[in-house]
């Protein structure tokens, strides 16, 4: 490992056609070269952009696709102001506090205080596309409501991908890991499980192979992870659109029919699918029933996120360039854009 002193240039080798880059270092041109280079370089991808197959299936993430998001853990001042704000919205220490959609459809506004009173986590978030304030005005909002909180301990914020994953992320040579391969979780824009759980994946599928650069081996680990977590992503990015669409008033209406309920909170929170039972979707049928307006908005999502759980498990096993068009093209018309 070596920290360059600019950004590498990638391209293919005319010999070889694997992936090496140039870089300066200490002012002196040094040449990388590797049978397979990991981007894991966030939504810069800086070797993602120089691929063109890859480039071509993962166009700039923009507006309504981006999540503009902020995290600070604080001190507590005033244990009594803390104890007061828990027991005004019926919490103990050691519980969240959450404020659904403040801002749109797909916005957060949650305070952490630790069971001890010492520190509070908090986190915002919101859609980045200029029409809704952003993570960080989130948070200087909720830390002026609540003056109990003190100086910031450590945290940050920053701008995350919430498209779901492309059809290509990986090509001979190259293989794209975390927010550069849009492995995120679209219902609250976390990226730091699907990002670890793609490195194993990745791990797992060159472990087959004697060269990690080769078609059989890239293929391999992208349609490993499309086929068991694709379905979840690709479900959960359903209804992160819809949830934008349906913004504030409408988020707010949803929670008051019972529609959402502890057990579809908690799969998003988990990163998991669920099969309710049968009597539990008869109930959820009444529901939508006594509420059309937002039936009007869910009831696509829920055919959607239905046809996410097959469309996944038929990911081209091998390399096949016209089949994966095939496939990508099936996936565009039943998941939408």
């Amino acid at each position: 490992m070596f920290a360059p002193d600019s950004t590498p240039q990638w391209k293919p080798s005319r010999r070889t056609g694997a992936f090496a880059g140039c870089a300066t270092w200490h002012g002196e041109v040094v040449d990388i070269a590797a049978d397979l280079v990991v981007d894991a370089s966030g939504r810069a991808g800086v070797v993602r952009d120089a691929v063109p197959a890859l480039a071509a299936a993962a166009p700039p993430v923009e507006g309504a696709d981006l999540c503009s998001a902020q995290q600070l853990v604080l001190d507590v001042d005033d244990s009594d102001g803390a104890r007061a704000f828990l027991a005004e919205h019926g919490a103990r220490p050691g519980d969240i506090v959450s404020w659904m959609a403040p801002d749109g459809g797909f916005s957060i506004q949650s305070i952490h205080v630790a069971a001890n009173l010492d520190e509070a986590s908090l986190l915002t978030g919101s859609i980045a596309d200029g029409r809704h304030r952003s993570g960080s005005e989130l948070m200087a909002d909720l830390r002026r409501r609540h003056p109990w909180l003190g100086a910031q301990r450590f945290g940050g914020g920053g701008t995350i991908p919430l498209r779901r994953t492309p059809a290509r992320f990986a090509a001979p040579g190259v293989a794209l890991v975390g927010d550069a391969a849009c492995h995120v979780m679209a219902a609250h824009g976390s990226g730091i499980g699907f990002g670890l759980i793609a490195g194993r994946v990745l791990a797992d599928a060159l472990a087959h192979h004697d060269d990690p650069g080769s078609a059989e081996a890239t293929w391999r680990y992208q349609r490993s992870f499309l086929r068991e977590f694709g379905p979840t992503i690709g479900s959960f990015d359903v209804f992160r659109r819809m949830s934008v669409g349906l913004g504030t008033a409408g988020i707010e209406q949803l929670m008051a029919s019972g529609l959402f309920d502890e057990e579809m909170a908690a799969s998003g929170l988990e990163q998991r699918l669920v099969d309710p039972p049968i009597s539990h979707l008869v109930g959820k049928v009444a529901q939508l029933a006594r509420h059309r307006a937002i039936t009007r908005r869910l009831a696509p999502a829920l055919v959607r996120g239905t046809a996410a759980r097959a469309i996944y498990r038929v990911y081209p096993r091998r390399p096949n360039e016209a089949a994966l068009r095939r496939w990508a093209r099936a996936e565009r018309v039943l998941l939408g854009a």
